[in-house]
């Protein structure tokens, strides 16, 4: 399973986690792992949109908690995009953040609270 997901993109990833939320469903850690992995490589080819996406439905999760170091790469490689994110997905990456105990530096949440 591991090497069929350093085959996934970022629309990949973004319908594999979303479906992981919507069946309820955890992987193993070592899955989970790998997702998170290849998510950090995709970044950069993330829409403002699949951002969103993602961090709500990893944030959804009660034991699945991201290392800080993706939450880092998270608002690095989204803070270019933000200005593209709707209110809806700009309100879900701040409860997002809240859930996972995380609070990006205040430049970021200010640029997030102006969409």
């Amino acid at each position: 399973v591991n090497a069929r997901v350093k085959n996934f993109f970022a629309v990949q990833l973004v319908h594999v986690f979303e479906g992981l939320l919507g069946m309820g469903y955890k992987p193993r850690e070592e899955i989970c792992f790998a997702l998170l992995g290849q998510a950090r490589r995709h970044m950069h080819s993330f829409t403002a949109t699949q951002f969103a996406i993602m961090l709500r439905c990893i944030a959804a999760f009660e034991k699945w908690t991201p290392q800080r170091q993706f939450l880092y790469d998270f608002v690095t490689h989204s803070r270019p995009k933000l200005r593209a994110l709707r209110v809806a997905e700009a309100s879900s990456i701040l409860w997002s953040f809240a859930k996972l105990k995380y609070m990006p530096e205040e430049s970021y949440t200010l640029a997030v609270f102006a969409q």
